[in-house]
C-alpha cells in the first residue's frame, strides 16, 4: 500500500468507521463492587429487578458500560458474548476512566473480534505503548504458531482545537489500527461493545468490536 493510500485510510477513520458504529459513548470502564466471592452480579435482560436472567458477572471483574437507564438505576453490558442489564449500585468506575478527571485512559487489555470474517486480537496498552496480538487462524495472521505480536506507539487522535476524542491511532508493521470508543455491534451474535477496532493493511481492512477487560 502506498504512503498516500495508507494516509487517505486513515483520515476516513477520523469519521464514524464502517463496522455498526454508533455515536461515541460516554461511558466507560467500571469495576463489580459490594458483591461476595461466592456470589456473582446477575445481568437481566430488562432494567427491572424481575426481569430474566440472562448470565451472571464475577466479583471484582471489569466491565464496559453502554448505556443507563433514565433513573440511573441500570447500566448495561456486555460479558462473555449476552448483553443485558445490571444494578448500578455494584460498579464503580475503573481507575484512570472518570472522565470528570481529564480525558479517560485507553484501557488497559481490550479482546477484539469479529464473526465475519472470523478473526480474534488482544490489544495492551501501557506507557504509551500499544501490544497486538493476532490469534492464530485469522485473516493476514503470519509466523508461528500461537499470535503474530507487535509493540509499536499509540497516539490520541485531536481535533484542531486540541479536543481529545476517543480515538487512538497505531501503527506496528504491516497493520495501521484504529481504536474508537463508541458503540459496536456484532452482526451475527447482536452482542453489542463499547469499542471498535479498524486494521488497515494492504491486503484490505478489518473490522470488528473490542471489550475492556482491564483498566
Amino acid at each position: 500500500m502506498s504512503f498516500l493510500r495508507r494516509l487517505a485510510l486513515i483520515a476516513l477513520m477520523v469519521t464514524p468507521p464502517p463496522f455498526a458504529l454508533a455515536e461515541p459513548v460516554p461511558l466507560y470502564l467500571h469495576q463489580v463492587v459490594g458483591v461476595a466471592e461466592n456470589d456473582s452480579l446477575n445481568i437481566r435482560s430488562r432494567p427491572d429487578a424481575g426481569a430474566e436472567i440472562l448470565g451472571t458477572l464475577p466479583p471484582n471483574s471489569f466491565i464496559d458500560v453502554l448505556e443507563t437507564s433514565p433513573n440511573g438505576r441500570w447500566a448495561m453490558v456486555t460479558y462473555d458474548f449476552t448483553t443485558g442489564w445490571v444494578s448500578a449500585r455494584y460498579l464503580r468506575i475503573a481507575e484512570g476512566q472518570n472522565p470528570a478527571n481529564g480525558p479517560p485512559s485507553l484501557p488497559g487489555v481490550l479482546m477484539c473480534q469479529s464473526s465475519s470474517p472470523s478473526w480474534e486480537a488482544s490489544l495492551s496498552a501501557q506507557g504509551g505503548l500499544i501490544t497486538y496480538e493476532l490469534a492464530d487462524g485469522s485473516p493476514w495472521y503470519k509466523g508461528a504458531e500461537g499470535t503474530r505480536r507487535r509493540v509499536a506507539p499509540v497516539t490520541r487522535l485531536t481535533t484542531g482545537s486540541g479536543r481529545s476524542y476517543d480515538k487512538f491511532l497505531f501503527t506496528a508493521g504491516q497493520y495501521t489500527g484504529v481504536l474508537t470508543r463508541a458503540r459496536c455491534v456484532d452482526e451475527e451474535t447482536a452482542s453489542q461493545y463499547a469499542w471498535g477496532l479498524d486494521l488497515i493493511t494492504a491486503q484490505g481492512l478489518l473490522s470488528g468490536c473490542c471489550t475492556a477487560t482491564q483498566p
